[in-house]
């Protein structure tokens, strides 16, 4: 298996159209995704004060953070623009060094963006999903 650096890692974004098509917005310098399985407790009188687990009911989720550098201005300004607005959350697929991506709906939850007067201006953002998430292999 390859190894995944943090570099690897694309970001896109969706239009939001039939058929979504997503337009590549930054590449990450590290990153970091945590898939959680949540379980679901079941408990009732016939549990005998033991807790007891749903089987194949957790809740799953995926939260992603990525610190990178943009494509170009126009990347840059729209992500800032969806962090601000009211509903923060867009159709985006992560490309994970290039042989899986995950695609879904996700939510900003957190964005800085932070600059040296030499060099890149980087961002740093976190997502979390909110909804099915697909995982496919990328040829």
């Amino acid at each position: 298996m390859p190894d995944i650096t943090g570099k690897s890692v694309l970001l896109y974004i969706g239009n939001g159209g039939t058929p979504e098509v997503f337009s590549l917005i930054a590449a990450g310098t590290s990153h970091s995704m945590t898939v959680n399985q949540t379980e679901v407790e079941k408990n009732s009188k016939d549990s005998g004060g033991w807790r007891e687990i749903f089987p194949l009911g957790s809740i799953r989720s995926i939260s992603l953070s990525m610190s990178g550098i943009f494509r170009e201005t126009a990347d840059q300004d729209a992500l800032r623009n969806l962090v601000m607005s009211a509903n923060p959350e867009a159709n985006f697929r992560f490309n994970l060094g290039g042989t899986r991506r995950i695609t879904g709906k996700f939510q900003v939850t957190s964005y800085e963006h932070s600059g040296e007067t030499e060099g890149f201006a980087q961002f740093t953002a976190q997502f979390s999903s909110n909804g099915v998430i697909t995982e496919e292999a990328v040829a």
